[in-house]
């Protein structure tokens, strides 16, 4: 039966749940492995409990045993790596820096990893290859990491313009004279051509014939005679004015050629002719009829002339 010995209170079993006195009844309630006598704030104030596993520590209770073991599912115990694999010893996991300029640094619970300068010794290929391409030249290569190499054209020609072709090349267009201008060609490439077109002006101070889209600025002592050209195309120009004397200009014709001056117009051939009056006066016409036979048509005029 249960009781006291001294000091020492004994018996099979124990209940704590406060049951009524007067009842005889009181059946054993540590009935399981791992059963522990838990204190608690509220009557009973002595109850029965186990131990509940969190954080991935695992409890194991036996018949008077209860083994509480830290291997869980929640707590590693190898750690993988790119070669290899580490196992905690004394529950001790060491991180350390390789000889690549990696370091680390541990500091309360954070383990820090840093990369320091990385010496071109330590790497596996510390050079790069560079090869030579369509007018591509390379010197230098292979070239080792911290120096230099150098990339030139190649296979062109000075002062050329530089077309590119099928073959992902260069190619130096045969280049053109002063005063050439380069034109596009459909599916071919482009040319040099002198541009047609503009007009220039002459001082002259002797008789001559006109040049198509060409000003003629009179500067003769005396009268400057100036003969149609011996033919033309429709729209060429030709302009005329003054700055010698009183004597002015004239405008000889060929066989056959003619100037029409609004209703008015010159004699057919060599007896036809226009002519200046005062030292200044200006003349400006256009050719509607090509060939040797030319017809003008003056566009504008400045004074009064002469028309025979």
């Amino acid at each position: 039966m249960p009781g006291f010995d001294r000091q020492t209170v004994w018996a099979a079993n124990v209940n704590f749940n406060d049951v009524d006195s007067t009842q005889f009844q009181h059946p054993p309630t540590v009935t399981t492995d791992g059963q522990l006598l838990i204190g608690s704030t509220i009557p009973p104030n002595i109850r029965i409990g186990t131990l509940t596993a969190s954080g991935g520590m695992v409890i194991t209770s036996g018949a008077g045993t209860i083994d509480i073991n830290g291997a869980g599912a929640g707590t590693p115990t190898t750690y993988a790596a790119d070669a290899g694999s580490a196992t905690p010893a004394a529950n001790i996991l060491n991180i350390v820096g390789g000889a690549s300029g990696v370091h680390t640094a541990g500091a309360g619970n954070t383990v820090t990893l840093s990369l320091s300068a990385i010496p071109n010794s330590s790497l596996t290929n510390s050079s790069v290859t560079l090869s030579n391409g369509n007018n591509i030249t390379i010197t230098g290569s292979p070239v080792s990491l911290g120096a230099a190499a150098t990339i030139n054209v190649s296979g062109t020609t000075d002062h050329c313009v530089q077309l590119g072709n099928a073959t992902g090349s260069l190619t130096s267009l045969t280049n053109g004279t002063t005063g050439q201008v380069l034109t596009a060609v459909t599916g071919a490439d482009p040319t040099w051509s002198t541009p047609s077109g503009g007009f220039t002006w002459s001082v002259l101070t002797v008789d001559a014939s006109f040049t198509v889209n060409t000003g003629t600025i009179a500067n003769k002592a005396g009268l400057l005679t100036m003969t149609l050209p011996a033919t033309a195309a429709i729209g060429d120009i030709i302009e005329i004015t003054g700055i010698n004397t009183a004597a002015g200009w004239l405008i000889a014709q060929n066989a056959n050629q003619q100037v029409f001056i609004g209703t008015s117009s010159t004699t057919l051939g060599a007896g036809g002719s226009i002519a200046s009056i005062n030292i200044r006066d200006s003349l400006r016409m256009v050719c509607v009829v090509a060939g040797a036979n030319t017809a003008w048509n003056v566009l504008s005029s400045m004074g009064n002339l002469t028309i025979v």
